[in-house]
Parts: structure tokens; sequence; C-alpha cells
């Protein structure tokens, strides 16, 4: 585990007694099923046509980090890919702000 993470977690109020990080009601973990109404929800109320909640995080996790300068091979590796060309298919760059990186360097 990540040091930040764990420090993160060990700042959670144990309250709820529960093992569970990210729970609602009464301790109780959320489900697959769960997940996806949230998602859903959240996808319909900000106006996004559907897009599921699998992709949504892997493009998410992946576009994130390589606009943070990841290598595409770290982040594959990350995302379990074997090559590359699966993880460029994950990995949006924000061009015009990359662009604009470039040149200012």
């Amino acid at each position: 585990m990540l040091t930040r993470i764990k420090k993160i977690l060990n700042r959670v109020p144990r309250t709820l007694r529960t093992d569970f990080i990210f729970c609602y009601g009464n301790g109780k973990p959320y489900g697959e099923k769960k997940l996806r109404r949230l998602w859903h929800d959240a996808c319909e109320k900000s106006g996004v046509d559907k897009i599921k909640l699998y992709q949504g995080t892997r493009h998410s996790f992946a576009s994130q980090n390589v606009n943070n300068g990841v290598s595409l091979e770290l982040i594959g590796a990350m995302m379990g890919h074997v090559n590359t060309a699966t993880t460029r298919k994950y990995a949006h760059l924000n061009k015009i702000t990359a662009l604009r990186e470039a040149f200012e360097r």
C-alpha cells in the first residue's frame, strides 16, 4: 500500500465498527449494483451520455495519469496491460495543455 494512502486511511474515523472505508447506512459496503446506480445517476445529472462505470473509471484513471506525466508503460503496468497499444486506448492526453507546456519549456 502506498505510504500516502495508508496515512489517509489511518485518519478515517473507526466509529462505524466496520472494515470498509466506503460504506453507507449502518456500515454496509457499496456493492456493484449500488455503485452502478450512483454512477448512472451522476452521468444523467451531468448530461453525460451512457458511459459505463467500468469504462469511465478506467479511462479516467489512465487519462489523469498520462496528463500528470506518467509514462504509458507504467500506466499499462498498473492497469495490467501487456502492451502500450492497449493503454493508449484508455489514456487520453489533453493535447492543448500538453502542447502549451511543451512550448513553455
